[in-house]
């Protein structure tokens, strides 16, 4: 099985999420959703992923939708992974912990873990960043022979918008 995995955010992503489903439905047997009730910067948003998923008729028996709650600030756990994540910021308590809100929604996907096998790919990444189609199939098969390796695979990066190109009408790739 082959399990395409993101983040959602109701505020922003529709347009992307209805790219990246259709894009991929096709070439993959499930998709794992995951839409906090907070944004990274910790601001409170409404899930509207189910309406969205309604009004654009998502194939709903490939996906399962996580809802995940992210704690109060008091209640955030500072890893090591998140002051790295945070960069040149890792000494701002804010970035830091829009790291960690980061890491939690990204993390939420493993609760649903429990219903795939141990030989089931996934691919993950945000909700903008799409594999090309055409490549999931060789991806897969490469991860299916190289199990103890990881694949770094070329994406196509949105920018968090459907409407950018990226190709020029000639044909070249827009840097």
């Amino acid at each position: 099985m082959i399990v395409d995995c993101f983040p959602f955010f109701g505020p922003t992503n529709e347009e992307i999420a209805y790219l990246r489903i259709n894009l991929l439905k096709d070439y993959v047997d499930k998709f794992i959703i995951v839409e906090s009730n907070k944004t990274h910067s910790g601001k409170p948003v409404t899930r509207k992923f189910l309406d969205i998923a309604k009004k654009h008729n998502f194939p709903m028996d490939k996906i399962i939708y996580v809802e995940h709650d992210i704690p109060e600030d008091e209640e955030l756990k500072v890893l090591e992974i998140d002051r790295l994540n945070a960069g040149i910021n890792r000494l701002r308590k804010k970035s830091v912990y829009a790291r960690i809100r980061e890491r939690l929604q990204k993390d939420a996907v493993m609760e649903v873990m429990d219903q795939f096998n141990d030989d089931d790919i996934f691919i993950y990444g945000d909700a903008d960043e799409i594999i090309k189609p055409e490549s999931i199939a060789w991806c897969a098969n490469m991860a299916k022979n190289n199990p103890n390796i990881i694949l770094k695979i070329p994406l196509a990066y949105l920018q968090g918008r459907a409407d950018l190109r990226i190709f020029h009408k000639n044909g070249k790739p827009v840097v």
